[in-house]
């Protein structure tokens, strides 16, 4: 069977996905990364994880790590994600796909953070890796999902 120019061309261009699917599909994975990051993160800090004299540097100054942290990590990082998810989406053929895989090397960088606070308990570490494991997976997952639904 011969395949006509047209089929060859529809199947070099871009899937784009429309920028409302986007954006829905983003609000809908901050909202879930950011209650499960809040349940997982409340769970630690009731299993000490999270001690209450503990003090770090920030870009506002010296604090104690709390749930606002969670939540604005959360939802910064996931809405800087559904930016990206745009911009792959106008640019590549396979726009989940290349998706997926910046936002695997993004979740990768993101594993560095936690060993940088200075004296952290173990403990802490461990919770703060999973709640970045969490934030990628459901954050992307969802992400994608949704968008491309």
């Amino acid at each position: 069977m011969a395949i006509s120019s047209n089929d060859t061309a529809s199947s070099q261009s871009p899937q784009r996905i429309p920028l409302v699917k986007i954006l829905i599909g983003t609000l809908a994975a901050i909202v879930a990364a950011t209650v499960v990051n809040v349940i997982v993160f409340s769970i630690g800090d009731a299993a000490g994880a999270f001690p209450d004299d503990f003090r770090f540097s920030a870009p506002g100054g010296e604090t104690s790590m709390g749930v606002s942290n969670v939540v604005s990590t959360t939802i910064t990082f996931l809405a800087l994600g559904g930016i990206v998810f745009a911009v792959i989406s106008r640019l590549s053929s396979r726009p989940v796909r290349v998706f997926w895989y910046v936002a695997a090397v993004a979740f990768v960088l993101s594993l560095v953070t936690p060993f940088t606070i200075e004296d952290a308990p173990g403990d802490m570490i461990a919770v703060l890796l999973l709640l970045h494991l969490l934030a990628a997976v459901i954050g992307v997952w969802v992400m994608t999902r949704v968008a491309t639904s």
